[in-house]
């Protein structure tokens, strides 16, 4: 999701369990002008998990998010790249749900939201070119 202004993008959301209700269950990155936090939200409770991740980014900076497995990343896009913003773990809600978008008023704004399959690709392959995963007798 894109940031229209620093600090108005309040929760990007994943395994959202409960949506629209006070007992809302899920994980959330916590963007906001000073800092950026991960969080697991228990009956529409937030707590924080571990230390604030890394502050950065400004108006038009997109953000994501994702959950596999334990593992929950928060992600920045500035300057033309995307960069982690770090990783909590947490093993409370481990079922596949529904992404969200939350923001704290009505004023604020985001744009670009959407979401998708995690797709793990297997480091070792992925640095390979197709002349490294041949062998003799097979023609690429």
């Amino acid at each position: 999701a894109t940031a229209s202004t620093k600090g108005a993008l309040s929760y990007l959301l994943t395994r959202v369990a409960n949506p629209g209700a006070s007992t809302l269950d899920c994980y959330g990155l916590r963007v906001a002008s000073t800092s950026n936090r991960m969080r697991r939200i228990d009956n529409g409770a937030a707590t924080t998990l571990g230390a604030e991740l890394t502050t950065g980014g400004a108006t038009g900076d997109k953000y994501g998010m994702d959950s596999v497995g334990n593992d929950h990343t928060g992600y920045l896009y500035a300057s033309g790249a995307w960069s982690r913003l770090g990783t909590r773990s947490d093993a409370t809600y481990t079922n596949a749900g529904p992404i969200g978008l939350a923001f704290h008023s009505a004023d604020y704004r985001g744009d670009d939201f959407g979401g998708g399959t995690v797709v793990v690709v297997d480091p070792l392959f992925s640095s390979l070119s197709k002349k490294h995963l041949a062998w003799p007798g097979y023609r690429m």
